[in-house]
């Protein structure tokens, strides 16, 4: 009888991947870079991310309320940054469950 002690790495990782429904604790890619986050009821987030587990977070934060128009939408705005118009309102560190997330778009602009 194998007792918790004396379980391995990889053991103690498929038996809390059975206790959390399956799901990996793999790190995002995006990890560590500025994104756009698409988040539940269209909130949308600009902040770099970092993962705890299975949350993650958006440290220094913005809450994007309004984006003028532009080519590729949401899109240009990760690629090109903000543009006069754009309403970008300063906010807490972002934290929410990693199943929550409906999309990142990695920001490329400084």
């Amino acid at each position: 009888m194998t007792t918790i002690d004396s379980l391995t790495i990889g053991e103690a990782r498929k038996l809390a991947e059975l206790f959390c429904g399956g799901k990996s604790t793999t790190t995002h890619p995006l990890v560590g870079k500025k994104v756009l986050a698409l988040l539940p009821g269209r909130f949308i987030y600009v902040g770099t991310l970092t993962q705890h587990g299975e949350h993650y977070c958006l440290a220094d934060a913005k809450n994007l309320r309004y984006w003028k128009e532009r080519i590729n939408g949401l899109g240009g705005f990760a690629a090109n940054g903000p543009v006069n118009g754009d309403k970008l309102d300063d906010c807490p560190p972002v934290w929410f469950r990693a199943s929550e997330e409906i999309a990142f778009m990695e920001c490329r602009y400084e």
